[in-house]
């Protein structure tokens, strides 16, 4: 295939990209195109590998410009960039844009973005052509076609991150991937297509609309809905175990491993409804920040949570998660909202789970919940991280703990076990002095440790629940 024709295959699709932007039509396809369904997927906000962008003169270049459409020869702005991962490119500016200082501004801003995408997409990106114009960007030729108008309106959807991941794809990934047996097997496997642009050029646009879904779900978790991903997880699932076992280099992104917790507290469970209060949420007495800063617990997140969050409505009170390698030390923490339904999400209430950036795919950890006032539990054997996430399901006998260290509550549920007040990992008459103290002092409509049942009262009935655990222990490793 020869450079100019694969050219002008791009420029058909990209057309192509353009139109359903403006008229999707999703058939049985989810999406219209992937670079549509999340502009929050990579951002401004993130971190560039970029290091520097130099300008070393003007000379001929030969590139392609969509306003033609067709190969030209300009007398480009030249400048060498260069990436903190050892990659580098030129960036060849047109020379329309009038002079070298307004070209190092777009070659700057460009090289800059280009630099948050995963070194796996820089792999092959020898040139950024830049010109003016409202002409869709394209990728391949081991180089990144940019038309700054066009990008000004990627820019205002918040999709221009986005749009270079499908374009680089098509540059670092086609040429390695898109024949390969295993990913027409992966293809055939699924029985669809993440969106109609990569369902009209299967053979073309498919690696570029899949690989940004499997960012998405894979790296960037909580940055997109839960619904976007359930629905990319349930449509190709074999395109996205095909990335998972690429072995790709996804630094600078937002790696991540999504925890999917399920808990319940003893003190707040209402067996009539299978669920647990909200109360200390609808009062509005659950504090807006999290509440574990102070001894013994000592952590220092910054997660914050309002009563503007539709979170808050079905929240049970706040957690903390950790993670422990198999030296049982903390590799990472994390506060988190624990719902009526015994699901432990992140603040933000995005995703069913919680993200944790340390963790590593293929590795083991045990898994730790604490609460304020009850016996924190951790699983009892190092559990594997596989396709970036981990399920722990701790109210039913699916994940094991230490011996007497949940409470058997009705329908078949397990919890935490209520009355750890002073929140040691050890439940007996010293919890219980806290309790007594709380309840003489009336300690009412208060966010309080000796809250068991988490009504925001303090009585006799938090202490009846508490005196059945005392003499029970947590593994050893949660104890302080």
């Amino acid at each position: 295939m020869s450079q100019l024709f694969f050219s002008f295959k791009i420029f058909f699709a990209a057309i192509t990209l353009f139109i359903l932007s403006i008229n999707p039509t999703a058939a049985q396809t989810p999406y219209s195109g992937t670079i549509f369904i999340d502009p929050d997927i990579i951002t401004a906000a993130d971190s560039s590998t970029l290091l520097s962008t130099t300008y070393t003169g003007q000379g001929l270049r030969m590139v392609y410009d969509r306003r033609i459409p067709g190969w030209t020869n300009i007398n480009a702005y030249l400048f060498n960039v260069v990436w903190s991962d050892g990659l580098s490119a030129e960036a060849q500016v047109n020379p329309e844009f009038g002079s070298s200082a307004v070209a190092a501004i777009e070659a700057n801003k460009y090289a800059t973005a280009i630099g948050r995408l995963p070194r796996c997409l820089r792999l092959d990106v020898n040139a950024i052509w830049i010109h003016q114009g409202t002409q869709p960007f394209g990728g391949g030729n081991h180089s990144i076609l940019i038309h700054t108008g066009q990008s000004a309106l990627y820019e205002a959807q918040g999709i221009l991150e986005e749009t270079l991941v499908h374009e680089a794809s098509h540059t670092s990934l086609d040429a390695l991937h898109a024949s390969t047996t295993n990913w027409v097997a992966a293809q055939n496997a699924d029985n669809n297509f993440i969106s109609t642009y990569a369902a009209t050029n299967p053979s073309t646009e498919d690696i570029a609309e899949s690989f940004l879904t499997w960012i998405a779900v894979r790296q960037c978790t909580n940055n997109i809905s839960e619904t976007n991903y359930q629905t990319i997880s349930q449509t190709i699932p074999n395109r996205l175990a095909y990335f998972d076992s690429q072995s790709l280099d996804m630094s600078p992104l937002c790696l991540g491993t999504r925890l999917q917790l399920k808990v319940y507290l003893e003190g707040a469970y209402l067996p009539a409804s299978q669920e647990m209060t909200t109360h200390l949420s609808s009062a509005e007495l659950m504090p807006t920040q999290q509440p574990y800063a102070a001894v013994p617990f000592n952590y220092n997140g910054t997660e914050t949570i309002d009563s503007n969050n539709p979170i808050s409505n079905i929240a049970t009170d706040w957690v903390l998660v950790e993670a422990y390698n198999a030296s049982s030390q903390i590799v990472e923490r994390q506060a988190a909202i624990l719902t009526k339904y015994g699901s432990v999400v992140q603040v933000d209430g995005l995703i069913n789970g919680v993200m944790f950036r340390q963790l590593q795919n293929g590795q083991t950890y045990r898994i730790g919940i604490r609460h304020r006032n009850h016996l924190p539990i951790i699983t009892k054997n190092l559990l594997a991280i596989n396709n970036y996430s981990l399920v722990g399901d701790f109210s039913n006998n699916s994940v094991e703990v230490a011996a007497n260290t949940q409470k058997d509550l009705p329908n078949n549920v397990k919890a935490m076990c209520a009355g750890d007040a002073n929140a040691n990992g050890v439940i007996n008459f010293n919890d219980g002095n806290i309790l007594i103290d709380a309840t003489n002092l009336g300690t009412n409509n208060q966010y309080h440790q000796a809250d068991i049942n988490l009504n925001a009262t303090s009585n006799a009935d938090d202490f009846s629940i508490s005196i059945s655990n005392f003499g029970r222990l947590s593994d050893p490793i949660l104890r302080y």
